[in-house]
């Protein structure tokens, strides 16, 4: 069983990996990682509609059968084709996480139930409910049973070395966010632009990639903080007309390993709206106040895209 668990006050989500910062604390339920495979293989049927049921995140790929874990595993070589080790291990091993995690091993849970309240803060009475499922290795054919041992035995054994109770806590000053420095793992790419309904403006559709340990976020109150923003040029000449563009917040943050897409409006210049048509190159990229502008960076972090302005 693998379960894994964020506490945003009120609300509970679930990821592969942990974010960088946010929650108030985390709970990861473990055990049994080979039933865990087989159980949610075996909901396959159920599973039509929800196809992230048959595999551990986005990253990794589906397995509508163990056979077909087992041909995947062999083709690639790999040995952890469902992504529960290292979904595990990102936890286990986190660097620098501001918040604690409680591990709790799942033949823990109905006798650790008041432990859990005391960490999560709550004064009610903390149940839990294992529901039966068909998932014992034993019910598999000879080859798929040997297949999965291979696999996940050893992940299985380390983790009926741990603890029933293993807490991480949290690490304390830290730095948690992307900066210029970062830029080599931060990717920008134009998707769209529309006219929107304001004469004079623009629509741009970005997606920001963040493959740093960091998040990627415009944080308040921060003399260096990040923004995205854009750069106007003459398209025939590629000399800069407007260098400083407006500034656009990075809410919400891009999580690592994550991207996010968003929506931003761009106001044409009136400078730019010149006697005759003319066209402009509109350079988006992201800035870090007091430090550098990322189209600068090596690599260079930024998206073109040729806009021809009428003029009035």
């Amino acid at each position: 069983m693998i379960l894994y668990i964020f506490y945003f006050k009120d609300s509970v989500i679930r990821l592969y990996m942990p974010f960088p910062h946010g929650p108030d604390k985390a709970i990861y339920v473990f055990g049994h990682p080979i039933e865990s495979i087989i159980s949610q293989i075996n909901r396959f049927e159920t599973c039509a509609t929800n196809p992230a049921k048959l595999h551990n995140d986005q990253s990794f790929p589906q397995f509508k059968t163990i056979a077909n874990l087992c041909q995947y595993a062999a083709q690639h070589n790999d040995f952890d084709p469902f992504g529960i080790a290292k979904q595990f291990f990102n936890f286990l091993y986190a660097p620098s996480l501001p918040y604690p995690i409680l591990f709790v091993r799942s033949d823990a849970l109905t006798q650790s139930t008041q432990e859990v309240a005391d960490f999560i803060g709550v004064k009610e009475q903390v149940n839990w409910v294992a529901k039966k499922r068909q998932s014992s290795i034993e019910l598999l054919p000879d080859g798929e049973r040997t297949c999965l041992e291979n696999l996940y035995a050893p992940l299985a054994a380390f983790m009926n070395t741990m603890p029933p109770l293993l807490l991480k806590p949290a690490a304390k000053n830290i730095d948690i966010n992307c900066g210029y420095d970062d830029a080599k793992y931060i990717s920008l790419k134009i998707n769209s632009v529309e006219q929107a309904e304001t004469e004079n403006s623009l629509i741009v559709s970005l997606t920001l990639h963040n493959r740093s340990h960091k998040s990627l976020s415009t944080v308040a109150n921060a003399i260096d903080v990040i923004h995205i923003s854009y750069h106007w040029l003459n398209a025939q000449s590629a000399v800069f007309v407007i260098y400083d563009g407006e500034r656009h917040a990075i809410v919400p943050s891009v999580y690592a390993g994550y991207s996010y897409t968003y929506r931003v409006k761009i106001q044409i210049p009136s400078e730019l709206a010149v006697a005759a048509a003319a066209q402009y190159i509109l350079r988006v990229t992201l800035v870090q106040e007091q430090v550098g502008w990322f189209d600068e960076a090596e690599p260079p972090v930024f998206d073109d895209v040729l806009i021809e302005i009428v003029g009035k």
